[in-house]
């Protein structure tokens, strides 16, 4: 599954600086359509970006809502693959391992390939060798792990169990099924958010200001809506049909004791989550447009991951 995605991640070297006798092979790889495989049969694996339909995956078991790590001891050696692990689809894939007791702490990072505007699944395979048969805690530093999602962290005890896995559900952009939804995040006061200037401070226009972001989160900032001025609530109802490549916002308001004869510019800020990148049509509706133009703009977050639409909006001070 090729999944664009806006996020230019900076690769970070990696060196594995382990205690003797701990011994572990870690490479820098860059990904191909094609497996890696080099010769040194310890020497670190990488998947092709995964495509769950053409069960082109070491597993194809695995769902591209899980992530997992399944493990194998044999004579000392720890042999780990990382399925579903979460990379830039060109940069291939860096290690940095630690060891400190009973803790091992591995840290996987995008390779120093040029990086594309996306993100994708990939299965990496690595060793440890000279491991006493006994019990660890092994911790996995993902670089795209969502903010509040778990870390992959388990412990293992070879003694009893030589090889297992262990699985952590995740939902999040590159991960899951893609449950795209929108949510109202924030709104101002009548007047706008105060030390907000994403629009100049241009009182005679009404703006969109988006960003994109590696998680797949578009947050838009709607700026000067016209709303009532005695409001008990803002609303923001989302419509999001990704294949017909449209997303919708509709504002809307609760009156406070009927209303008042006036009306206010507000800020609203909307946030739309797990949202795949590509390109969308925005429209908003508000009930307070008259003649006026709507606010209607397309974005490509396979190209910007930032930008600012606005439309000239005189705005009076009565209904």
């Amino acid at each position: 599954m090729f999944i664009r995605a806006p996020f230019l991640k900076e690769a970070s070297r990696a060196v594995a600086f382990l205690s003797i006798p701990l011994l572990i092979f870690v490479a820098a790889i860059v990904c191909s359509d094609s497996s890696t495989n080099p010769d040194d049969e310890y020497a670190p694996r990488l998947s092709g970006c995964k495509d769950f339909q053409s069960g082109t995956a070491m597993d194809p078991r695995v769902s591209p809502d899980q992530d997992c790590i399944a493990y194998e001891f044999d004579d000392g050696v720890l042999h780990i693959t990382h399925l579903n692990a979460g990379f830039n689809c060109c940069t291939g894939a860096e290690l940095d391992i630690d060891s400190d007791g009973d803790l091992i702490t591995i840290t996987e990072a995008d390779g120093d390939g040029a990086a594309c505007y996306c993100l994708c699944l990939f299965d990496y395979e690595y060793f440890i060798l000279n491991l006493e048969e006994s019990q660890y805690t092994i911790k996995i530093i993902e670089p795209y792990l969502p903010d509040g999602d778990a870390v992959m962290e388990f412990t293992a005890d070879f003694a009893a169990e030589k090889s297992d896995t262990f699985c952590l559900d995740r939902t999040s952009y590159p991960w899951g099924q893609y449950g795209w939804s929108g949510n109202l995040k924030s709104v101002s006061e009548c007047g706008g958010f105060e030390n907000f200037d994403g629009d100049n401070g241009n009182d005679s226009a009404s703006c969109a200001i988006w960003s994109y972001n590696a998680s797949g989160t578009l947050t838009i900032v709607h700026t000067n809506a016209v709303f009532n001025c005695c409001v008990e609530e803002l609303t923001g109802d989302y419509n999001i049909d990704v294949e017909a490549s449209l997303i919708t916002i509709e504002e809307g308001e609760i009156l406070m004791n009927g209303g008042c004869d006036c009306i206010c510019p507000y800020d609203f800020e909307h946030e739309i989550v797990n949202l795949p990148p590509g390109e969308y049509t925005i429209k908003f509706f508000e009930p307070y447009l008259w003649n006026q133009d709507s606010l209607i703009f397309t974005i490509d977050l396979l190209v910007e991951q930032s930008g600012e639409f606005c439309v000239e909006r005189p705005i009076p001070e009565q209904l």
